[in-house]
């Protein structure tokens, strides 16, 4: 598979949508792909890879997830901040992993929820 830059959101609106594509095409972050519910059982790298949508009925959590992949540090940071203004609610930022290239969404987003409670649980001064 060829690792091309593009960065994969969900639970956004229509209009929120609309201004995170045009922040991102001012970065020069040239894919953006919107995921629906309906993908909650595919893997993240077939869902990368274009690969047929599995209709399904599985619920996915009520949450906002912007998911980069092979996107420079410097971009992230770039954008990372306008996304947060745009939102109504702070989004889940992440990155593609080696390991969660495997994943299905659903499972990422659980995991990604998951590492927000513990880290604002620990990390608490």
């Amino acid at each position: 598979m060829e690792n091309k830059s593009q960065v994969l959101i969900y639970g956004f609106t229509n209009d929120e949508i609309s201004q995170i594509k045009e922040t991102f095409n001012e970065s020069k972050i040239p894919s953006i792909l919107t995921l629906s519910e309906s993908m909650a059982k595919m893997k993240i790298n077939d869902i990368m890879e274009g690969k047929e949508n599995l209709t399904d009925d599985t619920k996915l959590p009520d949450e906002k997830l912007v998911l980069f992949n092979n996107v420079s540090d410097k971009k992230i940071e770039k954008v990372i901040p306008a996304v947060i203004k745009i939102s109504n609610k702070k989004p889940i930022f992440a990155v593609v992993t080696p390991v969660s290239i495997n994943w299905s969404l659903k499972y990422l987003i659980e995991h990604m929820i998951d590492e927000r409670s513990w880290y604002l649980k620990n990390n608490k001064k």
